[in-house]
């Protein structure tokens, strides 16, 4: 989202009587002073919506299946609805379908460097595993 890599993880993981990570907490900052704040549970029922948040307004769509975003820029607030002619998967079906009709082995919206900084993240928030 901002178009760099963290610069700090930190993160805590609720792993459950079963041995699976029932929730986790996870702060990313960059040097510049951009953070994301995350969370995830599968052990309560959360609200499920995301505040993107910046100098001059901010961002809040529901982010499970979001199809509506509220945009408040200097005060004025404006809604954005884009329907889902299937689900909220199939932007990334359209574009696995688009590349290989293409002959194209990557995207050019998700390219393979981003998946592996995803998952440097992902690894660095497992390694970090606190119990509580």
């Amino acid at each position: 989202m901002f178009g760099k890599t963290p610069t700090n993880i930190c993160s805590y993981i609720f792993i459950g009587e079963t041995g699976v990570d029932e929730s986790a907490s996870v702060i990313l900052s960059c040097k510049d002073g951009e953070q994301a704040l995350l969370y995830s549970a599968i052990n309560i029922d959360t609200i499920k919506s995301a505040n993107i948040l910046g100098t001059k307004g901010r961002i809040c769509p529901k982010f499970s299946s979001a199809d509506t975003a509220h945009i408040l820029t200097n005060g004025v607030e404006e809604k954005i609805h884009l329907s889902f002619e299937i689900n909220d998967m199939e932007y990334q079906v359209r574009e696995v379908l688009k590349c290989m009709n293409e002959g194209k082995i990557q995207s050019v919206i998700m390219s393979w460097n981003d998946s592996i900084e995803i998952m440097i993240i992902m690894d660095s928030v497992r390694s970090q595993m606190r119990f509580s």
